[in-house]
C-alpha cells in the first residue's frame, strides 16, 4: 500500500467508494493530485492521498512520465472543478492525453440507460436502455464506456426483436 516505492510520473489511484481518485507520483513518497476535498491540486504523502486505502497503479500513463510529474507539480494550487478539473482530468492532462474524465461518461450513459429503461413505452427500447446501462456500467474503467455501450444497446434491442419474432410465431 503506501510502503511501495512508484516511479515519477506513474499514476495512482485509490477506491472512494463508488469512483475513483487520482494523483501521480513523485517517485519517492508523494503524490500530486486534484482533491475533491481541498478544492485544488496539491502534494501529499502516499500516506495522506490513501487515507487508509489501498493503492492501486491506473493504466493511464505516457511515453514521458516525469515531464507528467513536472507539469503536475508546476499545477499545485490550481482550483478543483468536478465538470472541467477533476483528479482523472488532471492526470490526463498531465500526461498529455485527451482530457476528460471517463468515470463521468460512464455515469451519464448508465443514467440515460437506466431512464430509457424505466420510461420507454416499447419494449424494444427498454431493452436498448437495459443494454446501453449494462455496456456502460461493465466497460474496463479507464477507457471510454461508449463502444461498449451503445454495443450492449445495439445487442439487447436484437435480441429483444427476436425473441419476440419467435413468440409470435410459437402463439397460434
Amino acid at each position: 500500500m503506501a510502503d511501495e516505492q512508484y516511479s515519477v510520473g506513474t499514476v495512482l489511484k485509490v477506491r472512494c467508494s463508488t469512483y475513483w481518485h487520482y494523483g501521480i507520483s513523485d517517485g519517492a513518497d508523494g503524490v500530486i493530485h486534484n482533491s475533491k476535498k481541498r478544492r485544488q491540486v496539491q502534494y501529499d504523502s502516499l500516506m495522506e492521498f490513501a487515507e487508509g486505502r489501498a493503492i492501486v497503479v491506473s493504466d493511464i500513463t505516457s511515453a514521458q512520465p516525469a515531464l507528467a510529474y513536472e507539469y503536475a507539480a508546476a499545477q499545485i494550487g490550481r482550483s478543483y472543478n468536478l465538470f472541467s478539473q477533476n483528479c482523472e482530468q488532471f492526470v490526463r492532462e498531465a500526461h498529455g492525453l485527451s482530457v476528460e474524465c471517463t468515470q463521468f461518461q460512464q455515469c451519464l450513459l448508465a443514467f440515460a440507460g437506466g431512464y430509457i429503461a424505466l420510461n420507454a413505452r416499447l419494449p424494444v427500447l427498454r431493452m436498448a436502455g437495459i443494454g446501453l446501462l449494462l455496456g456502460a456500467v461493465t466497460a474496463p474503467s479507464e477507457q471510454r464506456p461508449y463502444r461498449r455501450a451503445v454495443k450492449g444497446a445495439k445487442m439487447a434491442a436484437a435480441g429483444s426483436m427476436w425473441l419476440a419474432h419467435w413468440a409470435r410465431k410459437l402463439t397460434f
